[in-house]
Order: structure tokens, then C-alpha cells, then sequence
């Protein structure tokens, strides 16, 4: 049976409809939109709202805070459908500029995590930096789809008429399926379409903690965990490593898998134990503190059928201003200049898009 058939069923008390019905005002106006990473297949809620019950969930990135959505429109479609659907429909593209960004107070963090690496307190901390611009032109990033979904993952977003985010994620936290569950280890980067990445220490040492952390997460909640070697994937002009990983369960709760496993050394840190107490030494954790979004994760969860999509590779905007965060995985091989230019490369990913 498709995937997608464990979506529907719980939304039938919502008004399903095609997308030809969709009003385009309300979509723009507040709207969640996720990719199934398998079927990628577009399930899209207009008209979203708080509700406990919700199919629909947002967990912050420290866990704390789980919020669940229901809409009062549900559509779901095929990819091609959707971009056909916005291109018709959206004329003027998104545009924005740069204006400035948080790059020196990043160094700054960067050095801090190295410090600590060096005392042996923790092995891997992942610091986050952003950029700010300014809206040039366009009413809402949707607008430049095309683009946006020709990187390597899964589209989501979730907006209102005053503020949101949008990307594409390469990374699901997990997918699960009628008892077959998939997840993936997402980490070391180069700044180009390189296989020297698979020869790197630095980059393969980084990425053996992210496995290592995924596999020891899961363990407790499921069996027969299966994983092979790295892979290079390319996403843009920058290469990753990636480890397929696979494991059964009778069921998974949402809620339940979430917590266990997000952050994952990925995003936060190795090994888990201390590190939100070291991440909040950062400076960027006064930007946003427990709000923040950037590395939480966007799914859904329905019968036997639920996934979640880590919220990178995206752009935050409001009335006023965009911002595109960045992050990068700092190990005892880590050079600051090195991750710099990784971190603002991963920036230019998305931007370009819009610039």
C-alpha cells in the first residue's frame, strides 16, 4: 500500500480537497506544507491551527515544546502538481538582499567549542550562525518553488500572514511505515561536489559520531537496526556524507521519537550527555533561547504512517526581514576558517535562491 494511504485516513473529518480548490490568498496567508520523504508526495494544511489533537507537529529544537496542528483545508498531491500549481499561480519571485550577519560572534563560538574539545568535556558541538536581509521584492517565498525544489530533500514549511519558515530538508529525523522505519546519518560537508570528502579525517570523524548517536538513541525503542557505509549525496554546490539506517517497530509515537532523537549529534552534539548545557554557553542561543526553531522538526504523524523533517535548509522571514541560518559540526580536527567558509556556503545555498 502507498504511504500516503496512512495520511489520509485520519484527516476525513477535514474538508480533503483537490488544489484547484485551494484559494491562493489563504494558502499564502497560513498554510503547512510537508514532502513525504518517500512518496514525495505534497501534503498541504491551509488554514492551520493549534490543536492538541492535531496530525500536524512542530517540536522546538530543545524538546520542551511540542505543537500540534490541524487545518481546516487538507490537499494531497504530487509534487509536480504543486510547483505547477504555485508557478501559475505566482508571478513576481521572491527577492531579497543581503544586509548583515552574525559571522564574528560565530568565530567566537566556534573557538569556545574547540576549547572544549580540547578539555575532553565533549567530542562534537555543532554552533550556529545567520544571516539578515532585506525583502527586495515579492509577497512570499513560496513564490521561487522551482529552485527551492531542485535541492537533494524533502520540502516543509509552516506560515502565518505575519511571520514563517520554508526549506528543504535533506535530512528526515525518521520516517516510519506499517512497522519499517528509516532514518539517516547526515554529516561532514564539503564546500564542493568533491569525493575527497570520503578521505577526510575530519569529515569522517564527525560523521562516525552522528551513527553512533542515532543507533544509540534508537536502541532502546526499536529492533533489528541495520546500516551500511557512507555515501557522498550532493545538496547545491556542497557535498555530505550519508549513512542510510533502518530499523522495525510495532509502532512509534511521535512525540516519544522526537525527544529520543532530536537533537542528533548532527545538530547538537557527542556524546548527548552536557550538551544543551554547552550549546547555551553559545552566543547564538541568545538570539531565540528555548525558541528556537532552526534544527527543530516538522512532521506528521498518522496511524501506522508518520515522519519528520529536521528544519534546516530553510529561510525564517516576517513583515520586514528574512534570516538563513547555518550551522556546522566542530570536532578536534575542526579549523575555524574551515568551518566558516562551510557554514556560509551552506547560507549561499538558499540564498542564491532568492538573490
Amino acid at each position: 500500500m502507498d504511504a500516503i494511504s496512512y495520511v489520509v485516513a485520519p484527516m476525513n473529518k477535514l474538508d480533503y480537497i483537490n488544489l484547484s480548490d485551494i484559494d491562493l490568498n489563504e494558502l499564502l496567508d497560513c498554510a503547512i506544507v510537508l514532502e513525504c520523504p518517500q512518496t514525495h508526495k505534497i501534503i498541504l494544511g491551509v488554514n492551520h491551527y493549534e490543536d492538541p489533537e492535531g496530525v500536524f507537529a512542530l517540536s522546538y529544537f530543545y524538546g520542551d515544546t511540542l505543537k500540534r496542528f490541524s487545518a481546516s483545508k487538507i490537499v494531497i498531491c504530487s509534487k509536480d502538481e504543486f510547483i505547477e500549481f504555485i508557478e501559475n499561480n505566482i508571478e513576481v519571485p521572491f527577492k531579497i538582499h543581503s544586509q548583515s550577519n552574525f559571522d564574528i560572534e560565530f568565530e567566537k563560538d566556534l573557538a569556545y567549542c574547540l576549547d572544549l574539545i580540547s578539555q575532553k568535556k565533549i567530542q562534537k558541538l555543532v554552533p550556529v550562525t545567520f544571516a539578515k536581509y532585506e525583502i527586495e521584492q515579492g509577497v512570499h517565498p513560496i513564490s521561487n518553488i522551482k529552485k527551492l525544489t531542485a535541492l537533494n530533500g524533502s520540502l516543509y514549511g509552516l506560515w502565518t500572514k505575519k511571520s514563517g519558515f520554508l526549506g528543504v530538508s535533506p535530512e528526515p529525523i525518521y520516517t516510519f511505515d506499517n512497522g519499517h522505519g528509516y532514518t539517516k546519518a547526515l554529516a561532514g560537508t564539503y564546500t564542493s561536489n568533491d569525493s575527497g570528502i570520503l578521505n577526510d579525517p575530519k569529515e569522517l570523524n564527525e560523521h562516525h559520531f552522528v551513527v553512533e548517536d542515532i543507533v544509540e538513541k534508537l536502541s532502546p525503542l526499536v529492533g533489528n537496526i541495520c546500516y551500511g557505509e557512507p555515501k557522498i549525496i550532493n545538496y547545491g554546490s556542497i557535498s555530505h556524507l550519508q549513512t542510510d539506517i533502518s530499523f522495525e517497530s510495532e509502532f512509534m509515537e511521535f512525540d516519544k521519537t522526537i525527544k529520543a532523537l532530536s537533537p542528533t549529534a548532527a545538530l547538537g552534539g557527542y556524546p548527548k550527555e552536557n550538551v544543551y548545557t554547552y550549546m547555551k554557553q553559545l552566543n547564538y542561543f541568545e538570539m531565540e533561547k528555548e525558541e528556537r526553531v532552526f534544527g527543530g522538526v516538522l512532521g506528521i504523524e498518522a496511524d501506522d504512517y508518520n515522519f519528520g523533517l529536521v528544519a534546516i535548509r530553510n529561510l525564517f522571514w516576517n513583515n520586514s526581514e528574512v534570516t538563513i541560518h547555518s550551522g556546522c559540526g566542530v570536532v578536534k580536527e575542526s579549523v575555524i576558517s574551515k568551518e566558516l567558509n562551510e557554514v556560509r556556503s551552506k547560507r549561499t545555498t538558499i540564498a542564491n535562491i532568492y538573490e
